[in-house]
C-alpha cells in the first residue's frame, strides 16, 4: 500500500500520524533501520512500513523518518529554508506472507546508511558482475543492487505489481544464479524463499 503526502508550502504540517488498531496482543516496532515492524502477538512481524522517504520540488532528498507512539506510526518531514516545495513523501506498507517474514526482515536490514551501504553494495556488485550469466538480467533489473532489492520485495508480496519485463529478468536471475545473488547481499533467509517457490 502506498500512502503518498504532499506537504505544500513552508506552512504545512511536517508531522503526519498513522494510527494502527493493535490486536491479539500485536505491536509496533521501530527497526534500526528506521522502518517499523507490525509484529503478531508471538513477535514475528506481520507487516511493515519501509524505511520513508521525501522529495522536494526539485527532486532533492528531505531527510525524514518515523516515531513510534504506542499504537501510532508519525512520520516526520525535516524541510528547511532550501526546500523546494511541494514535497512528497510516502510510507510504503507491506503486509508479510509468513514464509516471507524472515526474508522482508533481512531486507529491511540492508537499509543501511552512508559509508557502510557504498561498501556492503560495491562488494555484492562485484560478485554478481564477476557471474556473466547474470549481468544481462541484473541489468534489466536496474544495474544496482538498490534497484534489484526493491523489485525483489515486490515480488515477494505481490508479483502482480511486476511488469512482464521485470518479472522475466528476475525470474531469469533467480533461476541462474540465486545462491550468488541472495548470498552476496546477505540475504539467505530471501534464498531459501526462492529455492522452495
Amino acid at each position: 500500500m502506498q500512502t503518498l503526502i504532499e506537504i505544500a508550502d513552508a506552512g504545512s504540517p511536517t508531522e503526519y500520524a498513522f494510527p494502527f488498531e493493535m490486536v491479539g496482543g500485536s505491536s509496533l516496532q521501530l527497526q534500526p533501520s528506521g522502518a517499523v515492524f507490525v509484529n503478531d502477538a508471538t513477535g514475528l512481524p506481520a507487516a511493515m512500513l519501509d524505511v520513508p522517504w521525501a522529495f522536494d520540488a526539485n527532486g532533492a532528498p528531505v531527510p525524514t523518518s518515523f516515531r513510534v507512539e504506542g499504537s501510532t506510526v508519525v512520520q516526520v518531514v525535516d524541510t528547511s529554508a532550501v526546500t523546494a516545495y511541494p514535497v512528497v513523501a510516502d510510507p510504503d506498507f507491506w503486509w508479510i506472507v509468513t514464509n516471507s517474514a524472515g526474508c522482508l526482515a533481512e531486507i529491511a536490514g540492508l537499509s543501511l546508511v552512508g559509508a557502510k551501504a557504498v561498501q556492503v553494495f560495491a562488494k555484492a556488485d562485484r560478485i554478481v558482475r564477476a557471474a556473466a550469466a547474470l549481468g544481462k538480467y541484473y541489468d534489466a533489473l536496474g544495474g544496482k543492487i538498490d534497484k534489484v532489492i526493491g523489485i525483489f520485495k515486490k515480488w515477494i508480496n505481490n508479483k502482480a505489481s511486476l511488469t512482464r519485463k521485470q518479472l522475466t529478468a528476475l525470474e531469469g536471475l533467480i533461476r541462474e544464479g540465486a545462491k550468488i545473488f541472495f548470498n552476496a547481499v546477505g540475504l539467505g533467509t530471501c534464498y531459501s524463499l526462492v529455492k522452495g517457490s
